[in-house]
């Protein structure tokens, strides 16, 4: 019966150890969780806001572009064709330069302060309407023409995929480069007199659809706006980065702590195994002698079936002595717990 007792101790400490154990594994992972959701958002909402900023400021240079009629009525057949066929503007603030840069080891200047925009006609031709002023043409440009014809052509394509429901799908990257962007309808009345302002009505479709424009007589045409945005890039990288290290720094943090914290909080029923342990190792050896008397007792007494009652009165009186000291020795062991 000491052996059973003994044998449940033990199998209560290795319970108490896998519990440690499950404890320490879970609230570990719990916290690392919440830790890796909190950086994750936190680049998500750095991301959005960059993106929201961005967006922004494209869908305001698109709209502040005021096309002409006859780019609405069509324009060139590729997009190579119209960016060799753009012309500069003439204006006190263009200063056209080249920028030469190793783009693998660019630490994230600006690199452009405006953005391309293209107009695409109902007929599906195309006018470069604005390109950014630091760029040049030439070989030793900032950005080629194929590289600006690249990036119109992989902005269209990607518009009439219709895919683009989140903002990382409004993404292209060209020459090491990467740009946003973003489309708008513009709808001007043929009829229009810039002078007198007379015949300035017109009409937006939900569709988007350009040839509801022209059934209805209006000069329409689709802009395509395109940002560089790899600044943003870059420095969303870097964040990622920088908390990728934290995150892993601070889980392991976690870990240290939350193994503390689970042995601390299972101390006390580590204390009460142990005296439950000490209990059952003095309890089998202080009542193993009197338990070998009464035995040998016991079998004296069946050793001598024929004797009265009356004869054995010394064995009877030897049991009662083991029974008492025994009763003893157990009160005296529950008065230590």
């Amino acid at each position: 019966m000491m052996d059973a007792k003994y044998a449940s101790a033990v199998n209560g400490k290795d319970g108490l150890a896998t519990t440690y154990r499950r404890l320490w594994l879970t609230s570990s992972v719990l916290a690392c969780a919440v830790l890796v959701v909190a950086l994750m958002g936190a680049w998500g909402f750095s991301a959005t806001t960059a993106y929201e900023s961005a967006a922004t400021l494209l869908y305001g240079t698109m709209t502040s572009e005021r096309p002409e009629p006859d780019a609405l009525r069509g324009g060139h057949a590729t997009a190579s064709e119209a960016v060799a066929a753009y012309t500069w503007p003439e204006r006190d603030d263009f200063l056209p330069m080249s920028v030469g840069r190793d783009i693998a080891t660019w630490d994230g200047l600006p690199g452009f302060h405006e953005a391309f925009v293209a107009l695409y006609a109902p007929d599906d031709t195309v006018t470069l309407l604005q390109r950014p002023s630091r760029v040049t043409t030439g070989e030793d440009s900032d950005f080629t023409d194929e590289e600006a014809a690249e990036l119109i052509e992989g902005a269209g394509d990607a518009f009439a995929s219709g895919r683009a429901r989140f903002w990382w799908e409004r993404l292209i990257t060209v020459g090491g480069r990467t740009f946003l962007w973003d489309s708008a309808v513009v709808c001007v009345n043929p009829d229009y007199d810039p002078k007198t302002g007379e015949n300035s009505d017109t009409a937006w479709y939900a569709s988007g659809d350009l040839q509801d424009y022209v059934a209805d007589g209006y000069l329409a045409g689709r802009m395509l706006g395109m940002l560089d945005v790899t600044p943003d890039v870059v420095s969303l990288t870097s964040l990622a980065k920088m908390l990728a290290a934290l995150g892993a720094v601070g889980c392991a943090l976690l870990v240290l702590v939350c193994r503390r914290m689970v042995r601390r909080a299972l101390k006390p029923a580590e204390d009460a195994a142990e005296r439950q342990r000490a209990f059952i190792v003095r309890a089998s050896h202080e009542l193993k002698t009197p338990l070998a008397s009464l035995s040998a007792t016991i079998d004296a007494m069946g050793a001598n079936e024929d004797e009265t009652v009356g004869s054995q009165r010394r064995w009877l009186d030897n049991m009662r002595e083991e029974v008492d000291a025994m009763a003893a020795r157990v009160c005296e062991l529950l008065a230590g717990l």
